[in-house]
């Protein structure tokens, strides 16, 4: 799937909408379409509610980013109390680490770890995530709020979300950049550098039966595998002031067949930590 094939269509009728698709695809260089493709590919629709990204001919259900929803609730559920991840950034009691988590993607590792007390830093160099997760962290639901200071908002400063029933929820968002993690890390000055670098990069699949994540195969078909995944290590160890943490499928070989200091396994994957 090549990412220049994903377009932008805005089925809602308001202006409002209107204008902020149009600034959506001009931010994230996204084809702004006046009808939905016909054909069998990937399209974001900008609805009332959100955006999702559609499949043309198929049946299958749009997905979108929701930080309200349960699955992402149950996520900062469990990271409060044990979550791996937590351990492998080094997150104490008296220790909050800033991070730059610099493969976004779907977002919820960043987020976990925002909402754990971190300072965290979203890279994304895909506009079709890029443009997801920043429609993910504007603040509630389109429906709540006048159309008429909506979108003049700023999302890095909203912390509040809607839950289960309409409940009001209180969370927090990294900040978001869209752009290549390489040429980013690199243009840090020393000031800038982050206590910690988080990678997950996308590896060529050994198995079919890996991706078995309505989200994760999505992903890969959109983005593709990183094939500069070894420089974007190469930069991130020199970069990170405290360590660099690569998130890996728990058989998988080191990245760069180059042994972490340790390894913090769960039962599908484990966190390689680099001091």
């Amino acid at each position: 799937m090549s990412i220049a094939s994903v377009s932008l269509y805005c089925d809602a009728e308001l202006l409002a909408r209107q204008s902020y698709a149009k600034s959506l695809s001009e931010q994230f260089s996204l084809k702004l379409l006046q009808t939905p493709p016909e054909k069998n590919t990937y399209f974001l629709v900008l609805t009332d509610q959100r955006l999702e990204l559609h499949q043309a001919d198929k049946k299958n259900k749009p997905v979108f980013i929701d930080f309200s929803s349960k699955h992402y609730q149950y996520r900062l559920k469990q990271g409060r109390k044990n979550e791996l991840i937590a351990k492998a950034v080094g997150i104490k009691s008296h220790e909050k680490p800033s991070i730059i988590d610099a493969t976004a993607g779907w977002g919820e590792d960043g987020f976990v770890l925002a909402n754990l007390g971190c300072a965290v830093t979203w890279l994304e160099r895909s506009p079709v995530m890029a443009a997801l997760l920043s429609d993910a962290i504007t603040p509630l639901s389109r429906s709540r709020h006048p159309v008429d200071d909506f979108y003049t908002r700023d999302p890095a400063n909203q912390m509040r979300g809607v839950g289960g029933e309409g409940h009001e929820v209180s969370f927090y968002y990294p900040q978001l950049h869209y752009t290549n993690a390489i040429s980013y890390l690199k243009n840090l000055s020393p000031t800038e550098y982050p206590d910690v670098i988080y990678l997950d990069p996308m590896f060529p699949e050994r198995q079919k039966s890996a991706l078995v994540k309505k989200p994760m195969r999505i992903l890969r078909e959109l983005v593709g595998d990183d094939v500069d995944a070894a420089e974007l290590f190469a930069v991130a160890l020199q970069r990170a002031k405290k360590r660099v943490v690569v998130k890996r499928p728990r058989l998988a070989p080191a990245i760069e067949g180059r042994l972490p200091n340790m390894s913090i396994k769960g039962q599908s994957s484990r966190f390689d930590v680099y001091l």
